[in-house]
């Protein structure tokens, strides 16, 4: 690895933590970053099948809304 590598890496990785850790103080249930990423991913799960659900009610097909997310 690269000296500018190693940097990038790092950079990523305090930035990650920031955003988990401001993630974790907004709630007060959450104790941990693991736990903090996991409420993250379920809220956009959910976000993702809501808007899936909306799409399907606006009459769009299946292959349309492949194509929207790119699959």
């Amino acid at each position: 690895m690269s000296d500018q590598a190693i940097l990038r890496f790092w950079t990523l990785v305090a930035c990650v933590s920031y955003f988990l850790d401001e993630q974790r103080a907004a709630q007060n249930t959450l104790q941990t970053w693991g736990e903090a990423r996991r409420a993250i991913q379920r809220e956009h799960q959910r976000n993702l099948v809501s808007w899936i659900g909306h799409q399907f009610q606006s009459g769009a097909t299946a292959q349309q809304i492949c194509a929207q997310l790119a699959l």
